[in-house]
């Protein structure tokens, strides 16, 4: 029910998808577990949420943590003696403001902490996107970051396909580049490093062709260099664009992008661009106050309609990181 947190311990599949469909429309709150974490750190995740309910499938149910009651997805989503009555989802009642997921990030100080999102946070983030209803998306990020859900629900609510990689398909660049191909995938958010691999890879097959559907590219998670998208330039399309996008899990995917063009490969690095819609960018000194621009070196404060609504738990660090400028909280 809205307000309760579900967890879900499931391998990239459509079971995946499903489970996290089904926690959003009950109104109740989404967090992705990784069955290749240590338990350990999974049971942490759970405690920190006071989650009640695990959702895990057939490959991930001997992964045991305590205190929660596990559902089996795919024996739902099979019918197996379920009655599905969706009439009760007539009385969800689900503000912008309630938090539709919660995303682990150790950040610098190695504790995971829990941020929270709204569901108007990612709906603003989504609607500035770039994806089309003729767009094929591929889904291989890992539950770990917050782009899994991008990949998701990004498609879904937009009417473009999605396409779910294998659950180890991200560590086999054979597998990745012939699903693209086959699955004539028009969209990939992908880290720079990730790229590189992929680009090695299609290199040492000479296959010029396995990345040829691609309409466009979204780098982000680490720093992108030109070499990089000089490298990859001869296995895209000429139409393809490569987008570098910057922002960290705090506020909502992304916060700023750049469209990148000819001239930025004169150059070793390539700028992180403007605000994406909705977003408000301050460089402030340690005095909060502006910096001259060109002149010195500031902090980025980030406002806007992605700013997170705090760590779970946790309003020590909340009030560490949210500062007030110009009457706008920012991250």
């Amino acid at each position: 029910k809205v307000g309760d947190v579900v967890c879900q311990l499931v391998e990239r599949s459509l079971e995946m998808v499903i489970g996290i469909v089904a926690i959003l429309m009950t109104g109740a709150t989404y967090t992705g577990l990784s069955p290749r974490e240590p338990i350990t750190r999974l049971q942490t995740y759970v405690d920190q949420t006071g989650a009640q309910l695990v959702l895990a499938h057939g490959s991930t149910l001997h992964i045991a943590l305590s205190d929660s009651s596990v559902l089996q997805l795919d024996r739902f989503v099979s019918g197996d003696g379920v009655s599905n009555d969706c009439t009760v989802l007539d009385n969800v009642t689900v503000s912008p403001d309630d938090i539709s997921y919660i995303v682990f990030t150790s950040g610098s100080t190695g504790a995971p902490k829990g941020v929270q999102l709204r569901h108007r946070n990612f709906v603003s983030y989504i609607r500035s996107y770039v994806i089309e209803r003729t767009d094929v998306l591929l889904h291989h990020s890992s539950v770990t970051f917050d782009a899994h859900i991008e990949e998701i629900a990004g498609p879904l609510l937009n009417g473009a396909t999605l396409v779910i990689l294998h659950p180890v398909g991200h560590l086999d660049m054979a597998m990745f580049s012939v699903t693209i191909r086959e699955q004539q995938v028009t969209s990939l958010a992908i880290v720079p490093s990730q790229l590189t691999n992929m680009i090695g890879f299609v290199q040492s097959t000479e296959d010029v062709h396995s990345l040829s559907t691609l309409r466009w590219i979204v780098c982000a998670g680490e720093a992108l260099y030109s070499s990089v998208v000089t490298n990859a330039l001869p296995y895209l399309s000429e139409t393809c664009c490569i987008y570098n996008h910057y922002g960290p899990a705090e506020c909502t995917e992304a916060a700023i992008g750049h469209t990148i063009s000819s001239a930025d490969l004169t150059h070793p690095s390539l700028p992180l661009g403007v605000p994406m819609p909705n977003v408000h960018i301050h460089l402030l000194d340690e005095h909060l106050q502006p910096v001259i621009p060109g002149h010195h070196i500031g902090e980025i404060c980030i406002a806007g309609a992605g700013v997170f609504a705090g760590y779970l738990g946790r309003p020590d660090l909340t009030e560490k990181v949210l500062c007030t400028v110009d009457g706008e909280l920012c991250y």
